[in-house]
C-alpha cells in the first residue's frame, strides 16, 4: 500500500496508514494522522478530536472528545459523530443552537439541529502523500470520481492531453495518441489513424481501409488490393497460380487463375481449363527435321503430329514425317502429270525436288522428236521438225532415198503443223516434189 514515484530513478515510498485505518476516526467525526509514514513504521496512526472539541489524540483508536453546550449531551453529540461529523454549539447561552459540521477535508452546508450535507474531494487536500500530491508529482491531473462523504480512495490520476490514460489511486501509465492531433490527415484520404507505441513521437500511421492492407508513417498510405489474398485458394485448389494484374483499389474482380507449365490456359475470377500443348515438349522432334508440330487435341495425350512444310497433308503422329513427294505421280485432271501429258504434243512430267514435301517444282518437257525448253508448273512450248524423224518411211528417208538424192525441208515446225514437209532437189538439179 505504499505510494510514491520518481522519474528516471528510485522512488521515495511512503505508507500512510490513515488510508487503510482512517475510517476508525472519520466515522466518529475525527481526523486521522499517521505520525510516521515511513514504510516500516506501522501502528503509529492516531485519531484526533476536531474543534470545537479540545485537541486530543488517541493512538490507533477513536479519541474521547469533549464538547460544550448542547453538544455535551450524548443524544445530541451522537447525531453528528454517527455521521462522521463534529457537533458545534454556536450559542451556548441558548438551547437548541447546535449543528453538525463537516470534518476536513469534507466540505458542505451545516444544518441546525441535525447532520450536515458533506462531500469529500480527495484531490483538494494538499500534501505530498495525498491524492493531489501523488498525481501532481507525476505531472498528471487528480480527479475524485466519488465525492460522497463516506467514499474514500476513489481518486485517480489522469494524463494530460494529448496523452491518454488514468489509474485509480495511483500514477497513470500515459500513452501519447498522436492520432488525436493528426487523425484528420488519414480520414481525409479514407483511411484510419493509429499510433503503435503511444510513447514515441512521430510514429503515427495511416492505414488503408480493408481489403487494402498498406500503411504509411506520417502520411496517407498508397493503397492497393491483391485480390489473390482473398481468392487465391480457388486457384491453388486446382493446382494453378493466382495473379492480380492490377492491384489498385479501383480495379476489382480482375484476378485470374493461370495454368502451370507446360499446360496453358487462364480463368477470369475462376479456375482455368488447362490445355496441354505437347508441342511445347516434343516440338523439337519436328523442327529438327524441318517440319511443323501440331497438337490436334490439347485435352488428350499423345496427339502431337509432325507435318511437312509446304504440304501439311504429309504428316506423322508422334514422330517426324516422311516428306518425299513426286507431284508427277498424282492423278487428277488438274495435276501436274495431266497438264504435261495432255499438252499438244504430249509432254513428260518431271518433279525436280521431291524432298521435304516441297511443292511447285514440277515441269513439263518436250518428247523427241519435239524440241523446246522445259516449262515449270505448265506445258512447254515444243516444236517438231518432221525432217528429223528417223525411220524408213519418215520424211527424211523418203527424200534422201530418192534418185538423185534430195533434201527434206519442214517449213512449219509448229507442234500442230504436221505433214507439211517436202523434198527439195539438190542443185544443179532443178524441180521439186511436195511430200
Amino acid at each position: 500500500p505504499t505510494t510514491g514515484t520518481q522519474a528516471l530513478g528510485v522512488a521515495t515510498c511512503v505508507r500512510d496508514e490513515c488510508k487503510t485505518e482512517g475510517a476508525t476516526c472519520t466515522n466518529v467525526g475525527q481526523t486521522c494522522r499517521d505520525v510516521d509514514t515511513a514504510p516500516g513504521s506501522l501502528g503509529d496512526w492516531e485519531c484526533r478530536c476536531v474543534p470545537p472539541a479540545p485537541e486530543k489524540a488517541t493512538a490507533a483508536a477513536a479519541a474521547t472528545c469533549t464538547y460544550r453546550g448542547d453538544c455535551a449531551l450524548p443524544a445530541v453529540e451522537s447525531q453528528c459523530t454517527s455521521q462522521g461529523q463534529v457537533c458545534v454549539d454556536d450559542d451556548m447561552e441558548e438551547n437548541d443552537m447546535w449543528r453538525c459540521a463537516c470534518v476536513v477535508p469534507a466540505t458542505g452546508v451545516s444544518m441546525s439541529n441535525g447532520p450536515a450535507s458533506c462531500s469529500v474531494d480527495e484531490c483538494v487536500v494538499q500534501c505530498a502523500s495525498c491524492a493531489n500530491g501523488v498525481c501532481g508529482a507525476a505531472g498528471q491531473d487528480c480527479r475524485d470520481t466519488d465525492t460522497s462523504a463516506e467514499a474514500r480512495g476513489t481518486w485517480e490520476c489522469r494524463c494530460k492531453s494529448p496523452s491518454t490514460g488514468s489509474a485509480m489511486g495511483a500514477v497513470a501509465t500515459c500513452a501519447l495518441d498522436e492520432c488525436i492531433e493528426n487523425g484528420a490527415t488519414c480520414t481525409a484520404a479514407g483511411q484510419t489513424c493509429f499510433d503503435p507505441s503511444g510513447r514515441v513521437v512521430g510514429d503515427w500511421k495511416c492505414r488503408c481501409a480493408m481489403p487494402a492492407t498498406q500503411e504509411a508513417t506520417g502520411v496517407p498510405a498508397v493503397c492497393s488490393v491483391d485480390e489473390c489474398i482473398e481468392n487465391g485458394a480457388t486457384c491453388t485448389a486446382a493446382g494453378q497460380t493466382c495473379n492480380d494484374p492490377d492491384k489498385s483499389v479501383a480495379a476489382q474482380d480482375d484476378w485470374v487463375c493461370e495454368c502451370p507449365a507446360p499446360t496453358t490456359g487462364m480463368g477470369a475470377a475462376m479456375a482455368a481449363t488447362c490445355a496441354h500443348d505437347e508441342c511445347t515438349v516434343y516440338g523439337t522432334t519436328c523442327t529438327a527435321a524441318g517440319q511443323d508440330c501440331n497438337d490436334k487435341d490439347l485435352a488428350a495425350e499423345n496427339t502431337w503430329w509432325c507435318s511437312c512444310r509446304g504440304n501439311a497433308a504429309l504428316e506423322a503422329q508422334g514422330a517426324a514425317a516422311t516428306c518425299e513427294l513426286d507431284e508427277c505421280e498424282k492423278t487428277c485432271a488438274t495435276c501436274a502429270n495431266a497438264t504435261c501429258t495432255g499438252a499438244d504434243p504430249p509432254q513428260v512430267c518431271n518433279d525436280t525436288d521431291t524432298s521435304d514435301g516441297r511443292l511447285g517444282n514440277w515441269l513439263c518437257s518436250c518428247v523427241a522428236p519435239a524440241t523446246g525448253s522445259p516449262q515449270t508448273k505448265g506445258a512447254a512450248s515444243c516444236e517438231i521438225d518432221e525432217c528429223t524423224y528417223a525411220c524408213v518411211t519418215c520424211a527424211n528417208a523418203t527424200c534422201t532415198g530418192a534418185a538423185p538424192v534430195q533434201t527434206c525441208f519442214d517449213p512449219d515446225e509448229g507442234a500442230g503443223s504436221l505433214s507439211d514437209w517436202r523434198c527439195e532437189c539438190v542443185p544443179p538439179s532443178i524441180g521439186q516434189e511436195d511430200g
